[in-house]
């Protein structure tokens, strides 16, 4: 994802650092290359910090929802990160219309999506169970209009709309111009079954409750003998907490890395979150199909890369998710039995599709 230009100079962040947090001492600042922020790691006599410096479109209410939520986790015993105070007791300052957060520096490593083994798979399972257990007395976040915007058939209607303009505009000289036409074509095909056979009005009956909204194995920072630390809190929100077990699996799981769902594995994930959290019967049916029908309709990568060839990363993980489309679909069945079969849940009367 591209970052803007920062509008920090290095003078800039050391004056701050004395005007705004009271930090003297032997400054030295260093620009990281990761992230959809700005991000610079300071040392001050051997005292680590890290600045972010959001995106100009990131709105202060986002980020005043996201330090509400942490200081609420640190009372727990979730690893979170640790943002400092100013001066005036607020968390973030506003320069030259970007906000800007200080916090203390998280020693460790992240890891790539589907590098995982399958002990930083159950890790990444215990660690959102524990989450979204600590969140259920959170009363800060709201669904923000998430049902209709990926799980209704109105949304798949829409997908299906973008995947049919996508393909009317792809490039003549674009070298996988057959690959998309297969893709589209199949992500279209899906869709279509989603909305002619698939009953929008069991949503309700899952288990919608507060979580991380955008968890995966690249939101955790490893530190070897401690419990990974979460990041990014920005996205939380109330949503179907099946999408977040799934989608996260997904993205941990390193025999999931062609796109195609390890059955045994999902059951072992499912099994681990379900020792924090109580699912019932709806989750476990038709988690596969929350999925299914928030990816299928996106065209993400494929577009990026119509536009600018150079976008092949984007594009790998269009082909990945479009994999991951086809090996639900085709397992839909198979998962939903497996998982009821296998995972602990709350008995209801599951009605017939």
């Amino acid at each position: 994802m591209s970052v803007g230009k920062s509008v920090l100079t290095k003078n800039d962040i050391i004056t701050l650092l004395r005007t705004q947090y009271n930090i003297e001492g032997n400054i030295e600042i260093t620009k990281l290359n990761r992230g959809s922020s700005n991000l610079f790691e300071i040392n001050v006599n051997g005292k680590r910090y890290i600045l972010k410096e959001f995106n100009s479109n990131k709105p202060v209410s986002l980020v005043e929802k996201e330090i509400r939520l942490i200081k609420y986790l640190q009372n727990g015993k979730l690893q979170v990160p640790q943002y400092i105070q100013l001066n005036d007791g607020r968390y973030y300052f506003i320069f030259n219309g970007k906000v800007v957060i200080l916090q203390q520096f998280i020693e460790g490593y992240t890891v790539e999506n589907n590098t995982g083994n399958y002990e930083q798979m159950m890790e990444s399972a215990t660690i959102l169970g524990k989450l979204i257990r600590e969140l259920i007395g959170y009363e800060g976040l709201e669904e923000e209009g998430i049902i209709d915007k990926w799980f209704s058939k109105k949304s798949v209607q829409i997908g299906v709309q973008k995947l049919e303009e996508e393909k009317k505009n792809i490039k003549g000289d674009n070298k996988y111009k057959e690959q998309f036409i297969a893709d589209f074509n199949d992500k279209i095909l899906i869709a279509n079954a989603l909305i002619d056979q698939f009953d929008f009005g069991i949503i309700r009956r899952l288990s919608i409750m507060n979580t991380h909204g955008d968890y995966s194995i690249q939101q955790l920072i490893y530190n070897e003998g401690k419990l990974a630390t979460v990041i990014d809190f920005e996205t939380a929100k109330k949503m179907p907490i099946v999408w977040e077990i799934v989608r996260s699996y997904s993205y941990v799981d390193k025999n999931a890395e062609d796109g195609k769902i390890d059955t045994d594995n999902l059951i072992q994930y499912f099994k681990e979150v379900s020792k924090y959290v109580e699912l019932n019967e709806y989750d476990l049916k038709f988690a596969p199909h929350i999925y299914l029908m928030q990816l299928i309709g996106s065209t993400f990568g494929y577009r990026e890369y119509n536009k600018d060839c150079s976008q092949k990363d984007l594009l790998k993980f269009a082909l990945f998710r479009t994999n991951l489309c086809r090996s639900l679909y085709a397992n839909l069945d198979k998962i939903s039995e497996s998982l009821l079969e296998n995972v602990p849940h709350r008995q209801m009367i599951l009605e017939e599709r």
